[in-house]
């Protein structure tokens, strides 16, 4: 008997409200990568979601899951090139920023912020 389907924002939204670097928001976070693995066309989707979540946080487990699942998205999936383009576009936003902060002492770019926020 085939397992019933998983729904991948019930999974996201499951972990996000788990507490934060618990076994529970592991075995949630595993889960749902296996599922946007089996789906990857998801993961674009989902990326404007997860890129605010490691925009300013500490190190976590949701943070190093959030990347991790990037890095999968960007080098070893087989999402379209469309698809992959969009993840791209959505990083370079995201490294700008973070090198803006870094260099600028806090301050962002002009524009860089609706860039994130599209």
């Amino acid at each position: 008997m085939a397992a019933a389907p998983v729904d991948p924002l019930q999974l996201l939204q499951a972990a996000l409200m788990s507490p934060e670097n618990t076994t529970e928001q592991a075995d949630l976070l595993a889960s749902l990568r296996t599922t946007l693995e089996q789906h990857v066309a998801l993961i674009p989707i989902l990326v404007h979601t997860l890129i605010r979540k490691v925009m300013d946080a500490e190190d976590s487990l949701l943070k190093r899951w959030i990347l991790d699942l990037l890095h999968f998205a960007l080098g070893r999936s087989t999402l379209t090139i469309d698809n992959a383009l969009r993840v791209r576009h959505r990083l370079i936003s995201v490294l700008s920023y973070c090198i803006n902060l870094v260099f600028d002492s806090g301050s962002a770019a002009p524009g860089s912020s609706s860039a994130i926020s599209e």
